[in-house]
């Protein structure tokens, strides 16, 4: 129940729960809080040298990047907010991003192995 508390960044108070207090949660499409989703983005890509593939360390952040890609389709996302995600490189289509994690994954084996995977692969 937190880890989708989390999601959708509602702060947990332990005494506002306990006093009956309702709060309204903020979706991820809201726009506070989607710019704190964008800013987690952004630093994953800078500490990751500008990858787009989030590991599995970042489940929260991964189901944001989903949402993102899934509102996309549905034509839901403002015009400002595809033009921020495109800055980044962000990746629209799920089917794309797997590609890429395949090849990111064959990249790291290659450099593993003393280069025995030719680089025309990805």
């Amino acid at each position: 129940m937190l880890n989708k508390l989390n999601f959708i960044r509602v702060t947990h108070d332990a005494k506002v729960a306990k006093r009956g207090t309702k709060r309204k949660a903020q979706t991820p499409q809201d726009t506070p809080t989607w710019m704190a989703w964008y800013e987690d983005l952004v630093k994953y890509k800078n500490d990751h040298e500008g990858s787009m593939i989030l590991s599995d360390d970042y489940p929260q952040l991964t189901d944001w990047v989903q949402l993102q890609q899934s509102l996309f389709a549905k034509k839901t996302l403002t015009d400002e907010q595809i033009m921020k995600l495109n800055e980044l490189n962000f990746i629209w289509s799920p089917h794309d991003a797997a590609w890429l994690a395949r090849c990111e994954e064959l990249v790291k084996y290659k450099n593993a192995h003393e280069g025995r995977i030719y680089d025309h692969f990805c």
